[in-house]
């Protein structure tokens, strides 16, 4: 026997050296391409199948084997500039299991192949949703090996985000964003014990807790098996989760938040029909939501919106029939205005768990009326709702996103399914733009991490089904990213007056050559709204002046020459910022649509402005002509003020225009002091504006005109005249962050 095996492995020997020469000298008789350089990586076949590649272009083994070769643009192999550590690699390939659309399927490899850690709580944690994230990060590094992960690792490192590649070679912030480890909570442990099928884990601790219970409680609530029932029922998380309407329609009768449905929407109660709605809409989309670019004017219909969410659809109208130049419209704007506020706030308290609350509440954000102080604006905390809703929805996580398409839209047509998917990412990063925005114009705390955007959200407006306004939501938060690593930079170094201007250029040249890249060197034709974007980046640029002019002045010690160098560059930026308001046809053309936070942002250029004037060390050319640009600013934030509803924020800071103006001299100061004199004889009622006059107050409601405010504008700059705006220690000046 030992001898006829013996046979057997020479034969087997020998036909399989015969086989290797033959392949040789198929390889060697194979016509392969000269090519005159090789390539840094492997191929992409290569590196899947895990084989040797001469890096040509094509290699040989894709010719022999008909495949198309391709390579990687660039190796993000070995160890990085500037770098003191060895690469992480095990990390690193942690995260890419993260990422990875087969998670689910390389945790239950890695699970089954760990026979050192046979944990009885780790097999139950790959069928709970909520623990997915968390079980890589308990992996021992000892027992991952690289060869369990084919699919994985043959994935480009430097194919983390989806579209092709970025042909601005502008390098992207994102790359520096290390996502942030997820802990296991008790309650998910615990949980995990009823959700997972297929393990005696569960019952056996309901088996073994089903004893400690009193008799009479198991008798009072229903037998074992009833109270097992009951316990995975509360445990296991939901992927979807009801509608307004469905709320509303099962909320109690003796409930103390109850919402009358026949006053829900403005359908509903009559305020206006189909063809109201419709103008409201195309006026919301036509000039108001390319300033935000959050709603999909192809998927949020009339029809759509009002069968998802009564509470975003009155807000559309609401805000739709805000710029409307109807005379009925001007009437009943103040009750649409009541009706979503009140739907929102209904919404927020039951709570609606949706993402068109997301949406509501981010929209009457951006437009919400005046109140009579700054602080007393309460959509800062509805945003605080908005962050935790959105968090709890999952749609920051692209696996979540994946299974609540598939249970929203299981019969739609691929081209849907991706626009919903669209829809549920493009909510999560307004979350984040709305935070940021919202935290650094008017000083609030922010509540996103900037650590928590998907992979690359720089690119993501390439991906399918996206609107022409997500190029604008990607380029927001680019350089959101770029300015808050600035500032960080700032934070971290030892300032003095040479570090902080070496830091001030440095940083300044990056964010100036990101807003040249992305908003004028592209091809702006199929972008329309670039110049809004230009508006958004160029006040980033004026955000970085503010603070490197703040933290030179708390030096005290800083040269002539550096501080002259950071207030040039902040007189320029806002110069440049007010031209795009003043001359930019885009911007006109959709001006009535500008939200709450750009009148800060042209108040804040205003601001500046005014400032390089006071201070004299300016030419008198460029004096003059800045004079003059403050002038045409106060004249078109007065337009828009008496074209929008007294309630618009236009209004506040228009008058906040006209008092820096007053300051200017000469022929500013004489009609500026005409305009007050003309006003200190005339009625309270008089500083309402022309969109208000129209309005007949006899046929509204008295109450509804008191909680809009529209009887309080007497009182909104009472404390500005003791405001000296060239004084920026004064307590009482605006601060700017």
């Amino acid at each position: 026997m030992d001898e006829l095996g013996q046979d057997h492995r020479d034969e087997l020997g020998d036909h399989s050296h015969q086989g290797r020469r033959a392949n040789q000298r198929r390889n060697r008789n194979a016509p392969v391409p000269e090519s005159t350089s090789q390539h840094r990586t492997a191929c992409f076949t290569c590196r899947a199948a895990r084989q040797k590649c001469d890096r040509r272009t094509p290699c040989s083994r894709c010719v022999i084997q008909g495949h198309t070769c391709r390579y990687p643009l660039k190796s993000n192999r070995g160890r990085k500039e500037g770098s003191t550590n060895k690469p992480d690699t095990v990390q690193k390939l942690l995260d890419r299991i993260n990422e990875s659309p087969v998670r689910d399927q390389v945790i239950v490899a890695i699970i089954n192949s760990s026979k050192a850690q046979s944990h009885s709580e780790l097999s139950a944690l790959d069928s709970f949703s909520s623990l997915r994230d968390s079980v890589p990060a308990q992996l021992d590094a000892a027992v991952v090996d690289e060869t369990i992960f084919p699919a994985l690792i043959e994935q480009s490192e430097e194919s983390e985000c989806d579209g092709p590649p970025d042909s601005t070679l502008s390098p992207c912030p994102c790359s520096k964003l290390k996502k942030e480890s997820s802990v296991v909570s008790p309650l998910h442990i615990m949980a995990a014990a009823f959700t997972t099928k297929d393990t005696s884990f569960a019952n056996q601790n309901v088996d073994t807790a089903m004893p400690y219970l009193p008799l009479d409680a198991v008798g009072r609530r229903g037998n074992e098996g009833s109270m097992r029932k009951r316990l995975i029922e509360y445990f296991t998380p939901r992927v979807t989760h009801d509608t307004d309407w469905y709320v509303l329609a099962s909320q109690s009768i003796n409930s103390t938040l109850k919402l009358e449905t026949t006053a829900c929407d403005p359908v509903t109660a009559r305020l206006a029909d189909q063809d109201d709605v419709s103008l409201y809409f195309q006026l919301f989309f036509q000039t108001r939501n390319p300033h935000l670019g959050l709603l999909d004017p192809d998927l949020h219909t009339p029809k759509y919106v009002r069968h998802a969410s009564f509470t975003l659809f009155s807000v559309i109208c609401a805000l739709g029939c805000a710029i409307s130049t109807r005379p009925r419209d001007r009437i009943l704007y103040p009750t649409l205005l009541s009706l979503a506020e009140a739907n929102l706030a209904w919404s927020i308290a039951v709570p609606v768990r949706s993402l068109e609350t997301i949406q509501a509440i981010l929209a009457m954000k951006y437009w919400a009326p005046m109140y009579q102080k700054q602080g007393d604006d309460p959509h800062w905390l509805h945003i605080s709702h908005a962050v935790q809703l959105a968090k709890e929805l999952g749609i920051n996580k692209p696996t979540i996103i994946a299974d609540l398409v598939k249970a929203l839209a299981p019969d739609n047509t691929v081209e849907m399914r991706e626009r919903f998917s669209r829809n549920l990412e493009r909510t999560w990063l307004y979350v984040f733009i709305a935070d940021k925005s919202f935290g650094i114009v008017m000083g609030r705390s922010p509540i996103v991490a900037w650590k928590e955007l998907p992979p690359c959200p720089c690119q993501w407006w390439k991906k399918s089904m996206t609107t022409p306004l997500d190029r604008m939501i990607s380029g927001i938060i680019e350089i959101r990213v770029q300015l808050l690593e600035s500032l960080k930079q700032l934070e971290r170094m030892k300032k003095t007056s040479v570090s902080i201007s070496i830091w001030h250029a440095k940083n300044y040249d990056v964010l100036d050559r990101t807003c040249k890249i992305r908003c004028y060197e592209n091809d702006a034709s199929s972008t329309p709204t670039l110049p809004i974007l230009a508006f958004y980046m160029k006040h980033s640029l004026m955000i970085l002046n503010a603070q490197a002019a703040r933290e030179l002045r708390r030096l005290g010690g800083a040269t002539a020459s550096t501080i002259v160098a950071v207030n040039s560059k902040a007189f320029e930026t806002a110069r440049q910022l007010l031209d795009l308001a003043l001359h930019d046809q885009t911007v006109l053309d959709i001006g009535l649509g500008w939200h709450n936070n750009q009148f800060v942002m042209v108040a804040h250029a205003i601001t500046e402005i005014v400032q390089a004037l006071s201070r004299g060390d300016i030419s008198s050319v460029d004096h003059e002509t800045a004079a003059s640009q403050i002038r045409a600013i106060s004249t078109w934030l007065e337009e828009k003020a008496q074209a929008l509803p007294a309630t618009s924020i236009a209004s506040l800071y228009s008058a906040f225009s006209r008092l820096l103006v007053s300051g200017l001299g000469g022929e500013a100061s004489n009609d500026t002091q005409r305009r007050q004199d003309h006003t200190s004889d005339e009625t309270p009622d008089s500083l309402m504006t022309d969109w208000s006059r129209a309005v007949d107050v006899a046929s509204l409601n008295p109450m509804d005109w008191l909680d809009m405010s529209f009887l309080g504008n007497e009182d909104s700059f009472g404390g500005l005249e003791n405001v000296d705006f060239n004084d920026l220690n004064d307590n009482g000046a605006l601060r700017f962050p």
